[in-house]
């Protein structure tokens, strides 16, 4: 199960078009923009590549989960959280 989290904390379970995995454009659409994906052993967490030129608001939940995964990056705008297997 994949979520969108987003600055504010309010999380939203997402499913694929095709019921199995996510496209590029699908993640596209949910961060507002090109992808940037970060891989930690246990799951992906995708963010717009262009957040901090676009001046998106930091996002400190997901920045949080990303921490605990042992990865020292700070997150910005709407962060797609999923397992490896669920993005083509």
């Amino acid at each position: 199960m994949a979520y969108l989290l987003n600055p504010e904390g309010r999380t939203f379970s997402l499913t694929p078009l095709n019921g199995v995995t996510f496209t590029q454009v699908e993640m596209q659409l949910f961060v507002g923009g090109f992808i940037e994906v970060i891989a930690t052993p246990s799951c992906l967490f995708i963010v717009n590549d262009a957040a901090t030129l676009r001046g998106l608001v930091a996002n400190y939940p997901a920045t949080a989960a990303l921490a605990t995964a042992g990865a020292p990056h700070i997150l910005f705008g709407d962060v797609v959280i999923c397992h490896h297997q669920e993005l083509e």
